[in-house]
């Protein structure tokens, strides 16, 4: 430096105020040097001035200093420099700042070079102020760089392979405070901080703790998303309006950029160096308090091989009061890195942030819902509002308030916005103009234009049955959302015509640049519940509107609705669609999982089935959530469930059931054979069927209020074989003299005693409802065997193979010999072997002709074959005679058969 030559040669031990104006006057470049210029004033004729002055001491010389510090003088105008940067609005520091500083401060020796010089204080600040206004004219004329790294190549003072600390120190000048903090109290000032609601409390708390002697560094600890960062800028606020103590009025809040810190830091020490220089210069200044965010990524930054990491630089400086900082962290990363290192956490006060209350949270939505709406030019109503917080409790319970419940609002905004431009994009479209519009000038058409546009048309002297705006019609709606009207009839050339004619026109066209130059009061559309509901069922994957008329006919139409996949089981599916609708209809307990049954039966019934079923119904095949729990017959096999312990190898990974309900929160978990779980296991059932919620090995809670469990068990399934006959609908008949219904409710209690022998009593007393599974009659079981076909049938046709299923062939299947007990699931193997096989064996035989349609059936001989059938003629359409080839014997059963069923159709899909 210039003024630190100067002071050498003086043999000072201290650079003053007037070495830093010598080194102005000598500089080449800068307002500053122009302004002396300009006054007549150079660099020969201060020297001798200076040197007038000035005594150099004879029993010391230059090579005999050591390290040079600022005067007092000199620190007062470089601080007056940097209040007139601030003033002016500049980011940097530049040398007509630091002239102005200099002849600002109330130095007796810069009084008398001024007045040697025969220069006017007044004369100066007037000419750099004007030097200053010309350069801005100058630079607002130039064309501006497309990127920084452009605006750097620029000057041939930045080297362009330069060393990063090089080009720091070029932009920023020695201040490393300028390059890696952002200073939120100017912030403040300029008005770029959103006014912070609901957290006085936390706001004084952390004042309070600022203002203390000792340990005056607040450490903010929260989850993300309820406020931590507004609560810095709250005080930041609250230093601007001078709400706070006499010692504070003066403080200045920079947040510190860590990561940008790091950045470049390639070789031992460049870290350490860049961070000591940030320290000393807070040191320096005495008015910075220093706001570390994510303060956990301190400890181990920038920590190499024999180097210290940040928060052992900064604990010295903590632990003797010379900086002030905020730190801002989660109640993790505190557990994990704060209170493992005592000396840090006890440097530091801990004020938690909680989440926001619904009051408060509605408040802070209110005031967001106003900003958005300046930013998105829409209007939210109140409903949409009330509705964005309470689907973000309800259906984002992995995030907190208020900022999941802010996004709603956010993405609902720019939601409105797109679909409304969506409309005014398909209007140009129906009226076939599209191609000749400027789509770079195309704007937005609001309700007032498309009024405007019917009465055009309308006094051309068109009908007004065919150009009057909808009114009150099934097919002729107003969208009251966005003020388009939909569904209406007008002559399309006729309004094609219009539209080119008044396309400049101010009263019925309102350009991008228009409508930004009107200002926030000229919102285009509403925000409203249906726009909220979109945005929340596309993040969780689930429908999300009100019940219309269909839903409501869906839900009284459950029970058909499974019965297209379930077989039987009447009783199961009228509960099941029980549980479901008191969902839909919100009259459940909202802390408790949607349904909890258990389904006892013989195996092959169709308990997972109907689970199956279920999830398809409710959400999609991939929501279900199968637990095998004969895989879970060892105490350790919770860790299984919930995740390693600490300590353990697959902590971090989490537990099978908590992270697939995290990522799934709407499914169906269905554990299969649960009386085959250790007891420890089952006692997770307790809290997960009670409370809906678990907390799984990293203390993290997973929430079960939008699951459906389902336990199977085959406990009790002699009972209820033995019980079953098939007469009445229930299929239970203990007593000729008894309804089905009470006969179903005896074999129930004995099914539930068995169960209490088996399993504690307080969990099958959280259960909602133990469904009985009774074995399936030959009805049901053709029934089945139908389904179970049409799979095959159509895995065929989705391959280009044309085939069906006789009659006849069903009874066949029905009719091999298989084991009673098992259910359904013999008569899968059955199928597999007889329908399958003798297909796949057929497809790569020479008998197979492409492009015919094959019949599956049974001869009078019991014997299975394959019959093509002749193609059909389209209407009007002759076609060649093709003589289809003869039936084809593929299999011969020699099992005895059953008695056939009568029943002549034909399985065809």
């Amino acid at each position: 430096m210039l003024s630190q030559e100067e002071a050498r040669k003086e043999a000072v031990g201290q650079i003053g105020i007037k070495h830093i104006f010598q080194a102005l006057v000598y500089l080449d470049a800068g307002v500053a040097s122009q302004v002396m210029t300009h006054l007549g004033v150079n660099s020969k004729r201060v020297r001798e001035v200076i040197t007038k002055l000035t005594v150099i001491p004879k029993e010391q010389n230059e090579s005999t200093i050591g390290v040079m510090t600022f005067s007092k003088e000199a620190k007062e105008a470089l601080q007056l420099s940097a209040v007139e940067a601030d003033k002016m609005g500049h980011g940097t520091i530049e040398t007509e700042h630091i002239l102005l500083g200099v002849i600002g401060a109330q130095s007796h020796s810069m009084t008398q070079i001024i007045n040697m010089l025969g220069i006017n204080l007044d004369e100066i600040r007037n000419l750099t102020m004007k030097y200053i206004a010309d350069q801005k004219k100058h630079a607002d004329e130039e064309p501006q760089h497309d990127t920084w790294k452009q605006a750097l190549n620029q000057y041939s003072y930045i080297p362009a392979h330069g060393r990063p600390e090089d080009m720091m120190r070029d932009v920023y000048g020695n201040s490393p405070l300028n390059a890696f903090t952002v200073d939120l109290t100017q912030k403040a000032e300029e008005g770029k901080l959103q006014k912070v609601l609901c957290r006085s409390v936390e706001i004084d708390r952390a004042i309070r703790t600022l203002c203390r002697r000792h340990k005056r560094n607040p450490i903010l600890i929260g989850e993300p998303g309820v406020g931590k960062t507004a609560v810095v800028e709250g005080i930041a606020m609250q230093l601007l309006e001078g709400h706070v103590m006499e010692n504070m009025r003066n403080k200045r809040i920079r947040q510190l950029d860590i990561g940008l810190m790091v950045a470049g830091a390639r070789f031992r020490g460049q870290f350490e160096e860049r961070l000591t220089k940030l320290i000393e210069e807070i040191k320096s200044m005495n008015d910075i308090i220093l706001v570390i965010d994510e303060a956990h990524m301190i400890v181990g930054a920038g920590a190499g091989e024999g180097a210290l990491d940040a928060a052992n630089l900064l604990k010295p400086s903590l632990a003797r009061g010379e900086i002030q900082c905020i730190a801002i962290t989660t109640p993790k990363e505190y557990r994990k890195h704060f209170e493992k290192d005592a000396a840090l956490s006890r440097r530091f006060q801990p004020i938690y942030v909680n989440e926001p209350s619904d009051k408060d949270t509605r408040e802070i939505l209110y005031a967001t819902a106003e900003a958005c709406g300046k930013y998105h030019k829409v209007n939210y109503n109140t409903d949409a509002v009330d509705m964005a917080l309470k689907y973000a409790k309800q259906f984002l319970p992995d995030r907190y308030l208020p900022d999941k419940a802010i996004d709603i609002i956010d993405e609902a905004g720019s939601l409105a916005k797109i679909r409304y431009h969506e409309q005014v994009a398909g209007l140009y479209n129906e009226s076939g103009v599209e191609s000749t519009l400027d789509t770079s000038t195309k704007g937005t058409i609001t309700e007032k234009q498309t009024l405007g546009l019917f009465d055009r048309i309308k006094s051309d002297g068109t009908s007004s049955e065919t150009v009057n705006p909808p009114m009150n019609t099934e097919t002729e709606t107003k969208d009251e959302s966005t003020g388009v009207y939909k569904g209406y009839q007008v002559d399309k050339k006729l309004e094609a015509e219009l539209l080119l004619s008044d396309y400049s026109s101010d009263d019925y066209y309102t350009s991008d640049d228009q409508l930004s130059d009107i200002g926030d009061t000229t919102p285009i559309c509403e925000v409203n519940t249906e726009h909220v509901a979109e945005v929340v069922s596309a993040w969780t994957g689930i429908p999300l509107n009100k019940l219309s008329q269909g839903e409501v006919d869906a839900m009284k139409n459950m029970e058909n609705e499974l019965h297209k996949t379930v077989i039987g089981h009447e009783d199961a599916v009228k509960h099941i669609s029980k549980a479901i609708r008191r969902a839909k209809t919100k009259i459940k307990n909202p802390d408790r999982p949607i349904g909890s049954f258990l389904f006892c039966g013989p195996p092959g019934v169709g308990k997972s089935e109907i689970a199956r079923a279920l999830t398809k119904l409710l959400f999609t095949k991939e929501n279900l959530i199968k637990l095998d729990m004969s895989e879970y017959n060892e105490p350790h096999s919770i860790s299984r469930i919930l995740g390693s312990p600490p300590g353990y190898k697959g902590h971090d990974s989490g537990g099978q059931l908590t992270e697939k309900l995290r990522k799934n929160p709407y499914s169906v978990v269905m554990f299969d054979e649960i009386e085959k779980a250790h007891r420890d296991v089952l006692n997770v059932l307790l809290q997960i069927l009670e409370d809906g919620k678990l907390t799984d090995s990293r203390n993290q809670t997973v929430s079960f209020k939008n699951a459906v469990i389902i336990m199977t068990s085959n406990i009790g399934s002699s009972l209820i074989e033995k019980s079953s006959n098939g007469v009445h609908s229930f299929g239970f008949n203990i007593d000729t003299n008894t309804d089905p219904e009470s006969s179903y409710q005896k074999v129930k209690h004995q099914v539930c005693e068995e169960l209490k022998n088996m399993f504690k009593p307080e969990l099958i007393d959280r259960i909602d409802d133990v469904i009985l599974f009774k074995p399936l009659n030959e009805d049901q079981l053709k029934q089945i065997a139908i389904l179970m076909m049409q799979d095959t049938v159509n895995r065929a046709k989705e391959n280009g193979i044309q085939v069906t299923v006789d009659d006849s062939f069903v009874e066949y299947i029905l009719k091999l010999p298989r084991d009673s007990k098992g259910g359904a699931r013999p008569l899968r193997r059955i199928i597999t072997t007889n329908l399958d096989d003798t297909l796949s064996d057929f497809l790569i035989s020479p008998d197979y002709i492409p492009g015919l349609k094959y019949r599956i059936a049974v001869d009078e001989n019991s014997q299975v074959v394959l019959k093509a059938e002749a193609p059909k003629e389209a209407a009007g359409t002759p076609t060649e005679q093709v003589t289809p080839p003869p039936a084809i014997i593929v299999h011969n059963s020699g099992s005895e058969l059953l008695p056939l069923l009568p029943t002549p159709n034909e399985v065809d899909v």
